[in-house]
């Protein structure tokens, strides 16, 4: 079986090999960029309204939804903020195991923390990645919320790197009490590391606690961190 080991080898030839990129040049005429202007303060306007009037029942499923547009009435149970936090086990076949936590939530209805902290452990070596950021919403809806996500990201232990991760954070809920997410994301270390982030699973709501399970993936070209996980989460 493969362990961490072979997973540091991958990350120390990945860095040897990165390419120093090009240097961008702006080729777009004045029409182009006054085009553009236009464009960048329409979407912003429709962002705004999207997710400014957005209000959270008592979760996941308030009598209607959970997700709503302020119409006027303030029922007490309705709030413009929301947290959850949440930790699982994984196991990875090429590695063994680890767990992982995360805490994410809106402060306003705009955007929020997202913190995240994961182990990995094959027996022999130890590798911990901590990310420290923030969400930024896309839209809300009860179908589906689209996130933006944006974090400051260290490898401890086994290997020490920092860097940057970045993404979108999905999540829909479908029909009592269930709900869907997913990560679609990378993060790029100094040195020239990069690895793809995604996971996707499904929660089972019991009042405000969620059993979830699903697949994670870290994975650089060569190398992939992949396993099934299972776990906890609280909203409030």
């Amino acid at each position: 079986m493969a362990g961490l080991d072979d997973f540091r080898e991958d990350v120390i030839e990945a860095e040897k090999e990165a390419k120093t990129e090009k240097e961008y040049t702006d080729t777009r005429t004045e029409e182009q960029k006054q085009l553009d202007t236009e464009l960048f303060a329409a979407i912003l306007r429709l962002w705004l309204i999207v997710n400014v009037a957005v209000d959270y029942g008592p979760y996941p499923y308030a009598p209607g939804a959970y997700i709503r547009y302020r119409d006027g009435d303030e029922p007490a149970a309705w709030k413009f903020n929301r947290f959850s936090l949440g930790t699982d086990l994984f196991y990875a076949p090429r590695i063994g195991g680890g767990y992982h936590a995360a805490f994410e939530g809106k402060i306003f209805p705009l955007m929020g923390p997202y913190f995240e902290l994961t182990g990995l452990y094959d027996g022999k070596d130890q590798l911990y990645l901590v990310s420290l950021g923030g969400n930024l919403s896309l839209f809300q809806t009860q179908l589906l919320c689209a996130d933006f996500y944006l974090q400051w990201t260290t490898m401890q232990a086994l290997l020490t790197r920092s860097g940057t991760a970045f993404g979108f954070l999905l999540t829909s809920y479908p029909l009592r009490p269930v709900s869907v997410a997913a990560k679609i994301g990378a993060r790029t270390y100094r040195g020239g590391l990069e690895l793809d982030d995604w996971s996707v699973s499904v929660g089972w709501h019991i009042q405000r606690l969620e059993l979830f399970s699903g697949w994670r993936s870290l994975q650089t070209e060569a190398f992939s961190l992949a396993g099934l996980f299972c776990g906890v989460r609280i909203h409030y």
